[in-house]
């Protein structure tokens, strides 16, 4: 049998990150935490694709070349998926994602829309992503969309990551809140 699978989803500064070691030290051994996708270590194989995904110094890792950032993106959650399930003597009841193919999703779909689709067009394009994402792993078992005041999450994540957020990156992460 494979592990509950539950992922924390959210806006940037939302406090996910947070809310996930605390779910981690209440649940114990039970659980294993999987970390947002754009923190893996440079040394790994998704810590690559993120690095090249990332060159542009863009904060939501836009090349130029949103259907390959997409599919890139859907394949780093479905390695992850696939590693999880692969680990020997695995042993942990509930998996807790920092981020998952929600995420991918909703971004990827407001990216690839662009800021003049209608909210019809960019939800059927986080199907499709979704949908996508489905043929490949298992969908997760439970979603925790943590919200927050809009203003409040994207000054938290500014002090954080010490950059100012444009008002077209602003525009971007209010259509995935929206979505």
């Amino acid at each position: 049998m494979r592990p509950y699978w539950v992922t924390v989803e959210g806006i940037e500064g939302v406090g996910k990150s947070h809310l996930v070691r605390l779910m981690a030290s209440r649940l114990g051994e039970r659980c294993l935490v999987l970390s947002e996708v754009t923190d893996q270590g440079a040394e790994t194989l998704p810590g690559q694709v993120i690095t090249a995904l990332s060159r542009t110094g863009d904060l939501w890792l836009r090349t130029g070349h949103p259907v390959t950032e997409t599919l890139a993106l859907l394949a780093l959650k479905v390695s992850e998926y696939e590693s999880v399930m692969g680990r020997p003597g695995m042993r942990a009841e509930i998996v807790v994602e920092d981020r998952g193919v929600d995420s991918v999703a909703l971004y990827q779909a407001a990216i690839l829309a662009g800021p003049h689709a209608s909210a019809e067009q960019t939800r059927a394009l986080v199907q499709q992503i979704y949908a996508t994402a489905a043929r490949w792993r298992p969908l997760p078992d439970r979603t925790l969309l943590i919200i927050d005041d809009f203003d409040v999450c994207l000054a938290r994540f500014e002090r954080r990551t010490g950059c100012a957020i444009s008002a077209a990156d602003r525009a971007l992460v209010r259509r995935a809140a929206e979505l």
